[in-house]
């Protein structure tokens, strides 16, 4: 199979969504559905099985949605799981990245952003959005195990980031970090696809819901 298509598993227990995510997905070109499941037991049995990519997994799979993904995560380590939630909710969000998911897609996301974010899974990127960082940064505020914002990063990236939360322009970024402007440009764009945002700002305050740039962060 080529190498560039993605591998996918839909685990919901609505039929007619479960065709409907396929239908949009299979029209990208570069994913395919490899599998369909209704509840936790036949979605750890898909995976076994098809061994997918990605593994979409509804939060509230009969069988125990969030268990079925700590389930898969050890029995497929290089199966990412994507959660699929019909609301921001924090506790159940937090749990599924507790049991290994690598983020979470709304099910009333636009297509486009369906297939990015199983693309960010695919690369090995956290797919987080501004309400999960601040569900996370919630979590280490009050005690919780300390998380590490957009662990996807590199090391210059995350020194870009710290630029741009500063309010410097890509000319002090650059000045500051002794590279070039059109490296900074680069590096801010790349920034911006890992964080899964579109503009410059949303980037600043996805960053800032995670604690970054305030007093006493790094």
């Amino acid at each position: 199979m080529n190498d560039q298509v993605i591998r996918v598993l839909v685990a919901e227990a609505r039929r007619a969504y479960r065709r409907a995510v396929r239908a949009l997905l299979e029209r990208a070109g570069d994913i395919a559905v490899v599998g369909e499941a209704e509840h936790a037991d036949a979605a750890l049995a898909q995976v076994l099985a098809g061994r997918p990519d990605v593994a979409l997994v509804d939060l509230r799979l009969p069988g125990d949605g969030i268990a079925v993904v700590r389930r898969i995560v050890e029995a497929v380590p290089h199966a990412r799981v994507l959660t699929l939630s019909g609301r921001a909710e924090k506790r159940p969000l937090l749990a599924a990245i507790n049991a290994g998911a690598c983020g979470y897609v709304l099910k009333g996301a636009r297509s486009d952003e369906l297939r990015r974010a199983i693309r960010q899974a695919h690369r090995g990127e956290a797919v987080i959005g501004p309400v999960l960082a601040s569900h996370l940064a919630e979590r280490a505020a009050s005690g919780g195990t300390p998380v590490e914002p957009f662990p996807d990063l590199t090391g210059r990236e995350r020194q870009v980031l710290d630029g741009m939360i500063r309010g410097l322009d890509n000319a002090a970024i650059a000045a500051r970090l002794s590279l070039s402007p059109k490296t900074v440009r680069n590096i801010t764009s790349s920034v911006m696809r890992k964080l899964d945002v579109h503009t410059r700002d949303e980037a600043i305050a996805t960053a800032r819901a995670t604690g970054l740039g305030r007093p006493g962060s790094s």
